[in-house]
């Protein structure tokens, strides 16, 4: 609990809103968990909807559904009072550096180049 009984840790909303608020998103992140675990069953089981198409589907709900699972929850739990942390810090440095090396790796992506591309004319002395 903080201050005056109040269990609301953000300062700009009422206890009353902050549950709303919290109570929304625990039925939207049900929801979303339940209508993404649907779209792999049905993927899963009819071979003809194993397109490309279906596949990229999958991948969003896959995508939707991490964020029904840990993001939605982890805002209700900000709402009411998450201990700072120095592991989700570091969670974030570590996913950042990931997102990095990925990146370096892809093709034609060279970071010690400037931003904008030369002119094939500027190149080609006259």
């Amino acid at each position: 609990m903080t201050k005056n009984g109040s269990f609301n840790t953000t300062g700009d909303l009422s206890d009353i809103e902050a549950t709303f608020l919290a109570s929304m998103n625990l039925l939207f992140s049900l929801f979303g968990i339940f209508g993404n675990v649907l779209v792999f069953i049905v993927v899963v089981r009819n071979r003809q909807l194993h397109t490309v198409t279906n596949m990229f589907i999958t991948s969003l709900a896959l995508a939707d559904l991490l964020v029904c699972l840990v993001a939605q929850p982890m805002y209700v739990i900000f709402l009411f009072g998450l201990p700072p942390n120095p592991a989700y810090g570091n969670t974030r440095k570590t996913f950042f550096l990931c997102l990095r090396a990925c990146i370096d790796q892809q093709p034609g992506c060279h970071h010690n180049r400037p931003l904008h591309s030369h002119r094939v004319a500027d190149a080609v002395p006259t």
